[in-house]
C-alpha cells in the first residue's frame, strides 16, 4: 500500500445528485459516471473547492500536488470523455469567478441550510482515500476553526483503519496538522 491516504473533499450537491441517481459516493471518483449526472459547471466547481483544505482544517499543506478527484478523474475518463474533462471542465474550473461562486457555495454563512445537522461526513471511497462531504455554511471562517480537529480526526480514522502500519499514521501531514491543533488548545 502507498504510504499516502488521500483525500477528496466532495461537496455536499455532488453527494445529494449521487444519491437521487442511484449511484454510491465512491463512484463521483469515476469520470464517465458524472459525466452523465452533471453540468461542466458542476463538474468543475467540484474541481474548484478541491484546494481548499485550508477552509476544513486550517493548514494550507494539506493539499496534495494532484487533487484527489481530477486525477482519478483523469484516470477513468474514456478517450471522449477525456478531451471533455481537458478542454471543458478545466478550462472552467480555473474561472476567478466560478471559483470564488464555488468556495461561496459551500463555505459562506448564508449557504447554511436547515436540513443539513451536520457540517461534514467522511467516506470511505477505496482504500486509498476518503472523501469529506462538506454541508454549506459550516466552515465559514469565523466559525469554522472549532470545527478543524474534527476534520482531521475523522481523516486519521479513516487512515487508521486503511494502513499496514500505525507508523503510517504518525508519519501523515493529517497527524501533522492534529499536533499542531493539540498544540495549539493546549497552550489557550
Amino acid at each position: 500500500m502507498s504510504t499516502e491516504h488521500n483525500v477528496a473533499i466532495i461537496p455536499h450537491w455532488v453527494y445529494e445528485t449521487m444519491k437521487r441517481h442511484s449511484l454510491t459516493i465512491s463512484d463521483c471518483l469515476d469520470f464517465n459516471k458524472v459525466r452523465g449526472i452533471f453540468s461542466a459547471e458542476d463538474m468543475a466547481c467540484v474541481l474548484a473547492t478541491e484546494d481548499s483544505y485550508e477552509s476544513l482544517t486550517g493548514a494550507k499543506d494539506l493539499a496534495t500536488n494532484t487533487p484527489t478527484i481530477y486525477k482519478r478523474w483523469l484516470e477513468s475518463a474514456n478517450e471522449e470523455n477525456r478531451d471533455f474533462l481537458l478542454n471543458t471542465v478545466t478550462t472552467l474550473a480555473f474561472g476567478t469567478s466560478l471559483i470564488s461562486m464555488a468556495k461561496d457555495r459551500l463555505y459562506s454563512p448564508e449557504a447554511k441550510q436547515d436540513h443539513h445537522k451536520e457540517p461534514f461526513i467522511i467516506y470511505e471511497l477505496g482504500r486509498d482515500v476518503s472523501g469529506i462531504v462538506v454541508y454549506p455554511g459550516f466552515f465559514a471562517p469565523d466559525i469554522a476553526p472549532a470545527l478543524y480537529m474534527d476534520v482531521v480526526k475523522g481523516v486519521l480514522r479513516a487512515l487508521y483503519v486503511n494502513s499496514d502500519s500505525p507508523n503510517i499514521v504518525s508519519r501523515s501531514r493529517w497527524f501533522r496538522r492534529y499536533l499542531e491543533l493539540l498544540a495549539g488548545s493546549i497552550q489557550q
